[in-house]
């Protein structure tokens, strides 16, 4: 058995509303790396919202948007990068996530519901009046893809965020300890 390359990227999948962005800036942090957010960076190029890229271009537009900083993240070296949740619809962005470690935050559709209740930032949810149901079916549709991509899969209920960085270190650590 060979050893593992040492990882120089960490990929965070998931629902919205999982945490992606506050683990992923609270794991830089601690691991002392780079931290990109892919929907920050499409803000940034476009010099508009999310929301505004969705309702203005459409989401096909914004997808083209998320693979294209994707691939530019290919050129970084330490960092921690929190993805869009659907990231993982286009299998293109599969095999770009595996070049660093991927790590899927899972958590159950009423808690991220719960979590992003008062956010008018998310476009996929914007005309409906369940939350939690809709994010049922975006779970739906796209946890056989989550678990396709991803290597390490982590339960982010009831945990703190702080906690939640210790079980990643831990796992990031063990991954490599047993490759």
């Amino acid at each position: 058995m060979t050893a593992r390359s040492p990882i120089d990227r960490i990929y965070l999948i998931g629902l919205m509303g999982a945490g992606k962005s506050t683990l992923g800036r609270l794991l830089s942090e601690s691991m002392h790396w780079q931290f990109t957010d892919l929907d920050e960076q499409i803000e940034e190029a476009w010099g508009f919202s999310v929301t505004k890229i969705f309702n203005d271009h459409g989401e096909a537009a914004f997808r083209d948007a998320e693979s294209k900083v994707l691939q530019a993240t290919l050129n970084q070296k330490q960092v921690v990068v929190a993805c869009g949740g659907g990231i993982i619809l286009r299998s293109e962005n599969h095999d770009l996530l595996k070049t660093g470690l991927v790590i899927w935050l899972e958590l159950n559709p009423h808690e991220a519901a719960s979590r992003i209740r008062l956010s008018k930032q998310r476009p996929l949810l914007n005309e409906n009046t369940d939350t939690a149901t809709t994010l049922a079916n975006i779970l739906d549709e796209r946890k056989e893809l989550y678990e396709k991509v991803a290597e390490i899969r982590l339960n982010c209920s009831g945990s703190s965020p702080d906690e939640l960085v210790r079980q990643i270190l831990n796992k990031v650590e063990s991954s490599y300890e047993h490759a």
